[in-house]
Order: structure tokens, then sequence, then C-alpha cells
């Protein structure tokens, strides 16, 4: 990852995270295709979805309902703590 090896997880980086991803997108949630393509793209939404269940990629999808379709998304949040962990599979709780 480009912030380096070893980057301890504190809220301050993970604060730093979320900020630059509110700034990016905007919002308090995205979807999890656009998480896919970011930083994900080698995988396929299955094999995303299946990764996720196991536990392997600790990002947490919910679902919502808008426009009569149901969309997965994910929370800012969760990616920035995500994306400071080093994009691991270690939960920080």
């Amino acid at each position: 990852m480009p912030w380096g090896e070893g980057v301890e997880v504190t809220e301050v980086n993970a604060d730093w995270f979320l900020d630059v991803l509110r700034r990016k997108y905007g919002s308090v949630c995205i979807p999890l295709e656009v998480v896919r393509r970011q930083y994900l793209g080698h995988l396929g939404m299955p094999q995303l979805l299946r990764v996720i269940g196991r536990g392997r990629i600790t990002l947490r999808v919910v679902k919502s309902d808008w426009g009569g379709r149901t969309h997965r998304e994910v929370y800012l949040h969760d990616l920035a703590e995500w994306l400071a962990r080093g994009g691991d599979s270690t939960p920080t709780k």
C-alpha cells in the first residue's frame, strides 16, 4: 500500500482517510461497486461479496433501497478504518 508497511492504525490515520474520502465522494456512504472499482478492481462483484462474507475483507456492507432497487453500500467511516489498517482483514474492535 502506498502509505507504507507496518503503519499503526490510529484514530488520526482513520480520521485522515475519512477526511480525504468525504472530500472525494461528498457523502456518508458510497456504492460497493465504487469501492470495488477504486480499491479492489482485481475482484469481480460476486468474488468480493464472497470474500467479505467469509471475513477476509472486513468491510461492513449495508443494503439501501432507493429508486425501487436495493443497493449495497459502504459507509465512509468503515472504509476509512479499513484503509487505515492497510486494507487487511483484521477488525479494529
